[in-house]
């Protein structure tokens, strides 16, 4: 009589290989976008390090919610939409730093900090229009579909944006 063989808990090299097939054309749908998701994170949270972890949960919630992806054809305004509510998410959790002082020594005015100063001035609803649109590069369509708001909203949005950002620039 022969003694039962021991169940594996390892999976067998057929799941293994599904996973690695998985893995890869998961690599492949998001390697194209993610240094544009990586650079609108830093912009929209204003911190490399959370950035870096806004990036990660973005790929992890892609990665969970990849089923339920529609166009794979044109998986970038899935991608930025996620990237977006982790970014979200990310300033929710944040505790607020109180600066040791105003400025550098050395410091210029009229480089890219004042342009992030003036997008951190924005009501959230403006900043996320401007860095989706033109940072993002996204459509109209797109930033509407991301945004969860119709395609007249966005124009507003966008239009409103643009000269509170040239008020706060001065």
């Amino acid at each position: 009589m022969n003694a039962p063989r021991p169940v594996s808990s390892e999976p067998s090299r057929r799941e293994a290989a599904r996973a690695a097939g998985a893995s890869s054309a998961f690599e492949l749908l998001v390697a194209p976008y993610a240094q544009r998701l990586y650079r609108f994170l830093v912009v929209r949270l204003g911190d490399e390090r959370e950035a870096r972890d806004a990036l990660q949960e973005t790929l992890l919630a892609a990665w969970q919610g990849l089923p339920q992806l529609r166009e794979r054809d044109r998986p970038w305004p899935w991608l930025a939409g996620i990237a977006a509510n982790k970014a979200a998410d990310s300033a929710r959790r944040r505790v607020p730093v109180v600066p040791l002082r105003d400025a550098e020594p050395g410091y210029e005015h009229g480089g890219p900090s004042d342009v992030a100063a003036a997008l951190a001035q924005l009501p959230r609803s403006s900043r996320e229009v401007l860095l989706l649109r033109y940072l993002l590069r996204l459509s109209e369509d797109e930033t509407a579909s991301v945004l969860g708001v119709r395609v007249g909203t966005v124009k507003s949005r966008a239009s409103r944006a643009r000269r509170l950002l040239l008020e706060e620039l001065g």
